[in-house]
């Protein structure tokens, strides 16, 4: 995960010039294309989530679970039930995972 945020906006990212002549470090990804509206949902679970569980307690769950928990929330959405934020919950736990999946000293990992 380091090394891919280096190559994004680390130090070393080559450098653009506009029509204007400004220079700026050339991004590569396009984060003007992440839908916002749905992150505001996804920040109102994860202050939920702190509250219930602590902070950071996701870090200690195993990537796995973290997925289990995914698929559980966008089956029960598919179902038709909409008595909580299935999606909103589920993009939490797979972002979860995509963390836990890349840390080197994951312990848990496969």
């Amino acid at each position: 995960m380091t090394k891919l945020i280096a190559e994004l906006v680390g130090k070393d990212v080559e450098t653009e010039t506009n029509e204007a002549g400004g220079s700026q470090s050339k991004l590569s990804a396009r984060f003007d294309l992440i839908p916002a509206v749905p992150l505001f949902a996804v920040a109102v679970v994860l202050g939920e989530g702190a509250k219930k569980y602590g902070i950071d307690n996701w870090k200690l769950i195993c990537t796995n679970d973290h997925l289990s928990h995914a698929l559980a929330h966008i089956f029960a959405y598919l179902a038709g039930d909409r008595s909580d934020s299935h999606l909103s919950h589920a993009v939490c736990r797979v972002l979860f995972a995509a963390y836990t999946s890349t840390k080197e000293d994951d312990e848990y990992s496969d």
